[in-house]
């Protein structure tokens, strides 16, 4: 019963998914987008087998354990489960809004996805590999969202497009799984596409709506991500809309930024992101430690420690891990592919390629990308964590470069 409900499900979609007009609208025809769904529905199977073969008590079937509970709450006692969202165990109640432990946003999270599967579990009888696959059927708006936004910047690049949106394999991967990963790579791409659309088009009440409804997953789902978003999002205002120069729009954004934590750090220490951020890597710190764990320096909550400790957070977020550390062939795949995607940025750069196609939205994903993958550095103490929030960027990152391969044949509209 479950594979044919699974094979059901799966013809469904390849059947109905391409004739959504969002995703029949992006440019690529019903015969690549059934084998781009089919290629992420089934990432997502495969994702599941390998982290039930080979990772046990892993996050993905745990929380599928966690939303058959929840199914059966829903079905006995269905005003417990709805009062649960809302339930805090903890001394500070709604407190910690920033914390990755002992916290209720931080439970949060994981709440969010096991109640949405609670309602999965009605469709799919409980299997995991149906409830994977709904939820990679929602994430494919995502890639879709993402490809639509860069084909108006570089029409003539569908190959690189094709591959920067959909298949960089660490983004395929984790993006695939019964995860909070997937919820935020979703909400993320669909908050840059309505962001987009409404500056190079026009805004509308409803888009400003779902603008608000991608922002306010974020900030329930990974709050520091939606924090980045605000700066990230001025630098695209100021430089399509206002026409200022990059440059100086980057340089204004960032000092003002490091301005104002120097005056939250004197008046106001709690809301310090130098305090923030350390109290972050010292909750991440408590957790289990992985295979893949990494030494990191203990940061201080003020400027000089952050600046004292750059050089590792750059080292932690952007390199590793690193080809000679890997333990099994899972690692060895995911550093190898960062050491082409290290390649291909000094390729670009040497020919100094699609310079002059960067559009405004490209600077808004380089400016997000390269301050969550500094974030990141700072307070994850493991590679394959690093890894998986990186992962989650690099299309807005390595999509430009792979068009700066293709001398002459970016353009902007």
């Amino acid at each position: 019963m479950p594979q044919i409900l699974y094979i059901l499900f799966f013809a469904m979609s390849l059947l109905l998914l391409p004739k959504v007009s969002f995703i029949r609208d992006s440019g690529l025809s019903q015969n690549t987008l059934r084998m781009l769904l089919s290629l992420k529905i089934l990432t997502g199977a495969l994702l599941g087998w390998l982290t039930y073969k080979y990772y046990p008590g892993n996050d993905y079937w745990s929380l599928h354990n966690e939303g058959l509970t929840e199914w059966k709450l829903l079905q006995q006692q269905p005003k417990a489960f709805f009062e649960g969202i809302l339930y805090s165990p903890y001394a500070n109640k709604y407190g910690g809004f920033f914390n990755a432990v002992g916290s209720f946003w931080n439970d949060l999270r994981n709440n969010i996805i096991v109640k949405l599967l609670a309602f999965f579990n009605m469709a799919s009888m409980g299997n995991f590999y149906t409830n994977s696959l709904l939820l990679n059927c929602i994430g494919f708006f995502g890639h879709v969202a993402l490809f639509r936004i860069f084909k108006q910047i570089y029409p003539q690049q569908k190959t690189a497009l094709i591959i920067g949106c959909f298949l960089i394999p660490t983004t395929l991967y984790f993006s695939s799984g019964i995860h909070k990963d997937l919820i935020v790579f979703t909400a993320l791409c669909g908050y840059a596409y309505l962001l987009f659309i409404s500056i190079t088009d026009k805004i509308s009440v409803k888009r400003l709506c779902l603008l608000v409804v991608c922002f306010g997953m974020l900030v329930l789902m990974r709050n520091f991500l939606a924090m980045a978003l605000i700066p990230s999002t001025l630098i695209y205002f100021l430089i399509e809309k206002q026409k200022l120069r990059p440059r100086y729009v980057l340089l204004g954004i960032f000092s003002g930024l490091l301005l104002l934590s120097f005056l939250l750090e004197y008046f106001f220490p709690d809301f310090s992101p130098y305090q923030i951020i350390a109290q972050r890597q010292h909750d991440f710190s408590l957790l289990t430690n992985a295979q893949s764990s990494i030494q990191l320096t203990r940061l201080g909550p003020n400027f000089y420690s952050f600046i004292k400790l750059l050089p590792e957070a750059v080292n932690h977020g952007f390199l590793r891990p690193y080809v000679w550390e890997t333990k099994n062939i899972f690692s060895l795949i995911l550093s190898i592919e960062l050491l082409i995607m290290e390649l291909l940025l000094i390729i670009v750069i040497i020919k100094k390629r699609n310079q002059r196609c960067w559009n405004a939205f490209i600077y808004f994903g380089l400016a997000l990308g390269m301050v969550m993958l500094l974030i990141n550095g700072y307070i994850t103490p493991n590679t394959s964590s690093l890894v998986r929030y990186r992962s989650l960027y690099l299309p807005l990152l390595i999509t430009p470069l792979l068009c700066g391969l293709f001398k002459n044949k970016g353009q902007i509209k």
